[in-house]
């Protein structure tokens, strides 16, 4: 069975370098977790594209456990570690359609954005990763990456910020699955 580049496999991908795990196992598996049903949902059917897939929920369903196999083929497919200093965008999703970028991004906000009345604002502990992920916005979203910026702070934190006056821009492109970011900016945005 093909894999086909499509919003599923780059909704796996970014929620596995958000929320997930995927490291050295020793004897762990590989896990994703959010507490948005709508999220672990969208998920766990996306998990799919890789055909009939065994998994284990934990913790009133918000961690889901997934075979190791899913981790490997990506991790062969991307060239990428998944540990969270690590993590870099692929090249290879940067000839992919910008509908497919959205819904990447879109995964990885479910999992690390917060949104306030003046900004979205994407947290990592990687600063590369954010830069790549401005780079795919600027190539992809160039209308949209005009009102990004990314900053840091002292304790190593770094975070990709979408500006007030872009934020009913984002909302279009790329959106939320998480069911209270969603209602939470378009409430900001009308």
């Amino acid at each position: 069975m093909p894999l086909i580049e499509d919003g599923r496999l780059a909704r796996i991908f970014f929620h596995i370098a958000g929320d997930g795990y995927a490291g050295k196992f020793g004897g762990s598996h590989p896990h994703y977790f959010n507490t948005n049903r709508a999220v672990v949902n969208e998920f766990v059917n996306d998990l799919s594209t890789f055909g009939i897939v065994n998994v284990r929920f934990q913790e009133n369903r918000a961690r889901v456990t997934f075979p190791k196999v899913i981790v490997h083929v990506l991790k062969h497919l991307y060239k990428t570690s998944f540990l969270s200093r690590e993590i870099r965008i692929p090249q290879e999703l940067s000839s992919v359609r910008r509908q497919v970028i959205a819904q990447g991004i879109k995964a990885l906000a479910d999992d690390e954005a917060s949104v306030c009345r003046n900004r979205i604002r994407i947290h990592s502990s990687n600063k590369r990763f954010l830069e790549d992920i401005f780079d795919l916005m600027t190539q992809k979203f160039p209308s949209l990456a005009e009102y990004v910026s990314i900053n840091s702070t002292r304790n190593n934190e770094h975070y990709l910020t979408i500006r007030k006056n872009g934020m009913k821009l984002s909302s279009e492109i790329i959106g939320f699955t998480h069911t209270q970011k969603k209602k939470r900016l378009d409430s900001l945005v009308r």
